[in-house]
């Protein structure tokens, strides 16, 4: 198997990596014991799209990024490739196996959150990411539950459950549908508290770019103002 060397071993992007897997695994869990409607089924179906593109985004940036990509092909590559395919038995054999890969490489490596804490930008956009999915998921799920059933209800399918929940999130609100059911309401309360972690997160990652920004145009200014103070 491939080797990596723990110290160019980039933490927050395999811990961002392996919390998809485990997302996928509970979409196909829950998507085979739990009774579900049809227009429940085609929002997870379209969330196995979406992550399945990142999986081979992935794939294409581990190849790249690779120091040996004959190697990794050999490897975990092909797994990692397979794992891509939507709607697929093999494809989700191989997304148990990356998980053990995951956890294999976040093993290797000590200091999990010293490791993170030393990418502060990194660790703040793929946090931002990981909650814009996770919150787009449940709230898509849990207002189409809460509203399917409701007669005076308008968010009824599952396009209109992703928008209402991207826009709850992005802006608090969403012209035209609103939630009938005291479970909706409270569904648009907690998207909206998700919305705001999601703003003071993307406001962080700014903060890190702009002072790691500064620190390299002039690396040395701490120590010119201390000398100027002596």
């Amino acid at each position: 198997m491939e080797t990596h060397n723990p110290k160019n071993i980039n933490l927050p992007y395999q811990l961002f990596s392996l919390i998809l897997c485990i997302l996928v695994i509970g979409i196909l869990l829950f998507d085979t014991t739990a009774e579900t409607n049809d227009e429940i089924k085609r929002l997870l179906t379209w969330t196995d799209y979406v992550l399945c593109v990142l999986f081979l985004l992935d794939f294409i940036y581990q190849l790249f990024t690779s120091e040996n990509r004959k190697r990794y092909l050999l490897t975990w590559g092909w797994i990692d490739l397979i794992s891509c395919i939507p709607l697929c038995g093999w494809g989700r054999i191989a997304r148990l196996l990356r998980i053990l890969k995951l956890l294999k490489t976040l093993r290797t490596a000590n200091h999990l959150i010293t490791a993170i804490s030393r990418r502060r930008g990194e660790s703040a956009l793929l946090s931002a990411v990981i909650i814009l999915i996770f919150a787009t998921l449940f709230g898509s799920v849990a207002i189409l539950q809460s509203e399917m059933d409701e007669p005076d209800g308008n968010i009824q399918n599952a396009p209109d459950a992703v928008w209402w929940t991207f826009c709850m999130i992005m802006k608090g609100g969403c012209e035209n549908y609103d939630p009938v059911s005291i479970e909706g309401r409270f569904v648009a309360v907690i998207l909206m508290f998700v919305g705001t972690t999601f703003s003071a997160t993307i406001i962080g990652f700014m903060a890190v770019l702009l002072t790691s920004g500064r620190n390299r145009e002039n690396p040395d200014g701490a120590l010119e103002c201390s000398n100027d103070k002596s």
